[in-house]
């Protein structure tokens, strides 16, 4: 953007304009000199005048809309909000990201910076800004975590996901995990397939880690492996925020090859996972093989898959000791029956499980939410009374009372 000077000619141009033709083609003549200079910053406070000179306000008005009342403050409102759009949009066209985003956080235009993400090549003197806007401000984490994956690696990238997760909406944890479940696998494919072909003197056949380790001890004999250990395990973990098929299948064959190192790299948890690759397959294999069932129908290898890991881990819940550990065993399991669809088992099980009053982690979804899922307020009520919660049984029955109502109609 150029901030470039007005003449001493453009200067006596715009008092004889207002003079002689008014204030609004003076402003118009302005705004045109100053988009024409790019100087963007003075062309939106120009806006800004227009706006308030066209609503009959003043001009100049360092208080703006402090004591407006509606109609007319939305009306200046709405206007400003127009400036920031077409202000961002230029900024943004030209890639100045940072300064686009002010404006255009205020006129809503997410999309709009995030399809500039999209087509914008990273070089040393944007990158940083890209990252910035893309995972820290919460345009499009992912495409902020390809560049610091791309720039810096896996290591930097899972450390700088720790740090935001838990302030990104759910469907963005699951496209964080998506990218670096997929890195990993291929990474690590790769990097076994390799040893295979040392080994036997011609490329493997086999499409997964499970396959390419069956009847190959040795790859993995003496303590040995293809990939950071840590890194594994932290992908993993990450895993169980998809419910995406494509990455799960891929986060089970992880666990494939987890499962086999060698004991010092079997990594301690806690419950529920606390053995962690065996108990984070079935969590993702029953994951995968609903969201298979969703996909192409019932079979009943899939369902016994997905019994199995509820079993799994409602003995986990049922043996934990809330009040000395916490209820993220009880939360995982009841996590996982609301993903799986199980929801009035779900609400059953965290009336039986969570004491009353007792402080959650907020991994299960709440029993609010686990009604309005199923649709089955009445269940909802009754667990309220049962636990004293007035309000939650008031709103468990005011709301089965209205979907009837809706019903009928």
């Amino acid at each position: 953007m150029t901030d470039r000077q007005i003449s001493p000619s453009q200067f006596a141009e715009l008092a004889t304009a207002i003079s002689a033709r008014g204030v609004v083609p003076a402003l118009e003549m302005l705004a045109s000199s100053l988009l024409e200079q790019k100087n963007y910053r003075e062309l939106f406070t120009v806006r800004q005048m227009q706006a308030r000179h066209k609503l009959g306000l003043p001009v100049i008005d360092v208080e703006q809309t402090r004591d407006l009342s509606d109609p007319l403050r939305t009306q200046l409102e709405d206007a400003y909000v127009e400036a920031c759009r077409e202000v961002g949009m230029l900024l943004l066209a030209e890639g100045n990201l940072r300064e686009a985003w002010m404006y255009l956080q205020i006129s809503g235009d997410k999309k709009a910076v995030r399809e500039r993400l999209a087509t914008l090549e990273p070089t040393e003197a944007n990158s940083n800004e890209m990252v910035e806007i893309a995972l820290y401000e919460g345009v499009w984490p992912r495409r902020g975590l390809e560049l610091i994956l791309d720039s810096h690696g896996v290591c930097n990238t899972i450390t700088t996901l720790d740090g935001v997760l838990p302030n990104l909406p759910r469907q963005e944890q699951a496209e964080a995990a998506s990218l670096l479940v997929g890195y990993l696998h291929g990474q690590l494919m790769e990097n076994v397939r390799a040893d295979v072909e040392r080994q036997q003197d011609q490329p493997p056949t086999e499409t997964t880690l499970a396959a390419l380790l069956a009847d190959r001890e040795s790859l993995l004999a003496e303590g040995n492996y293809h990939i950071d250990t840590s890194h594994l395990s932290s992908v993993v973990r990450f895993a169980r925020m998809s419910d995406d098929p494509d990455t799960l299948r891929l986060a089970v064959d992880l666990t494939q090859y987890g499962r086999r190192l060698h004991k010092q790299f079997q990594f301690s948890s806690e419950e529920p996972f606390a053995d962690f690759y065996p108990a984070h397959g079935l969590f993702l294999g029953a994951l995968l093989a609903q969201a298979e069932h969703l996909r192409s129908g019932e079979g009943a290898a899939r369902a016994a898959i997905i019994d199995e890991a509820i079993m799994y881990f409602r003995d986990r819940a049922e043996k934990s000791d809330v009040e000395a550990a916490g209820t993220s065993a009880v939360e995982f399991y009841i996590s996982l029956l609301a993903r799986l669809r199980r929801f009035d088992l779900a609400m059953d099980e965290l009336a039986h499980l969570i004491p009353p009053g007792t402080p959650t982690m907020g991994i299960a979804p709440h029993l609010w939410e686990l009604a309005e899922r199923s649709g089955n307020y009445k269940r909802m009520a009754d667990i309220c009374r049962e636990r004293g919660d007035v309000v939650g049984y008031t709103g468990g029955l005011a709301a089965a009372a209205l979907n009837a109502d809706k019903s009928l109609r």
